[in-house]
């Protein structure tokens, strides 16, 4: 009968595992820490400050950008194609991409004038669209508008050249009794279609207020199928100014005024106006601003005059 050895070592195959598990383990403490984590530990809070690192140790301040990137407020790591410029929903500028506002005004065009509401679109950088609805006792309309950006001074945001072109439906039938008694329809039914060619200077801190000069053709497209079928208004000069208001918020206000090139016909073939009549515009309204890059406001924080506001 053969002897049977106790052995109270670990055998050769347990230090084989062992010697896997204790390299595995100094592998991966060895790996370096993966680029998304690292970006989220050196994350900058919205108030400027950085985060800490995983180690507890504040995490390098970024370094300036350099070259044409330093030269507007608010292009922070954004490229020189691609940078964000200080929204507007008149003709001030235009949104930036992506964001979106909400619009209500009083469209004093209209006779007699009314409450528009609207929804504004960024699509691109350089182009916004809408759709505004509205009206008042009589009166309905409801139009489409496009709003291009033509030339700014990138460097400054301080000029701004654009291209606005609305067109829609307008309905207005209005009963009017005039000193001798006698009872006269406004009877409109009509398509129209506008063409505004806008010069803006913008200032103040972050460029947040503008005044604008608008120049107006407006055509008016009789759908009655009675008496002449287009009635043609200029206006020469509409001074605008719009600002923003927080964070989110525009107002603007614009005047001017209108010529009748061809005068004025309402139901019947009456004649109200005649040619070079002047009559006066305006319009007054309120937007909010949501969507985007946190609304689009200048957010550079290293120049004090591009701090992130509140």
């Amino acid at each position: 009968m053969k002897n049977t050895e106790a052995h109270c070592g670990p055998s050769k195959t347990a230090l084989t595992l062992w010697g896997v598990v204790i390299g595995s383990l100094a592998a991966a403490l060895a790996l370096p820490v993966p680029a998304r984590a690292q970006a989220e530990d050196e994350e900058a809070d919205d108030t400027g400050n950085t985060k800490k690192n995983g180690t507890g140790e504040a995490a390098p301040e970024p370094q300036a950008p350099s070259g044409r990137e330093n030269e507007m407020p608010g292009n922070q790591k954004i490229t020189w194609e691609m940078r964000r410029q200080v929204p507007f929903v008149r003709n001030g500028g235009v949104l930036n991409r992506k964001e979106t506002a909400a619009v209500l005004y009083v469209d004093g065009d209209l006779f007699p004038p009314a409450a528009m509401v609207g929804i504004q679109r960024g699509i691109n950088y350089w182009l916004s669209a809408g759709l505004d609805v509205g009206g008042d006792l009589g009166v309905f309309q409801a139009l489409l508008r496009i709003k291009m950006e033509m030339a700014r001074t990138r460097s400054t945001n301080f000029f701004f050249w654009g291209w606005h072109v609305r067109t829609g439906y307008k309905y207005v039938h209005v009963d009017f009794t005039d000193t001798m008694s006698d009872v006269w329809n406004f009877d409109d039914n009509s398509w129209i279609l506008t063409f505004e060619n806008t010069f803006a200077l913008r200032f103040g801190k972050h460029r947040r207020r503008a005044l604008y000069l608008n120049s107006i053709v407006y055509g008016d497209f009789d759908l009655r199928g009675e008496g002449r079928q287009i009635d043609v208004y200029v206006y020469p000069a509409t001074l605008g100014f719009e600002t923003i208001l927080g964070r989110n918020w525009n107002f603007f206000l614009e005047l001017g005024v209108i010529i009748s090139i061809n005068g004025w016909e309402v139901a019947d073939k009456v004649i109200i106006s005649k040619n070079g009549d002047v009559f006066p515009s305006g319009s007054i309204g309120f937007a909010y601003r949501f969507g985007g890059v946190r609304t689009a406001l200048p957010e550079n924080r290293r120049d004090p005059e591009s701090a992130p506001m509140r």
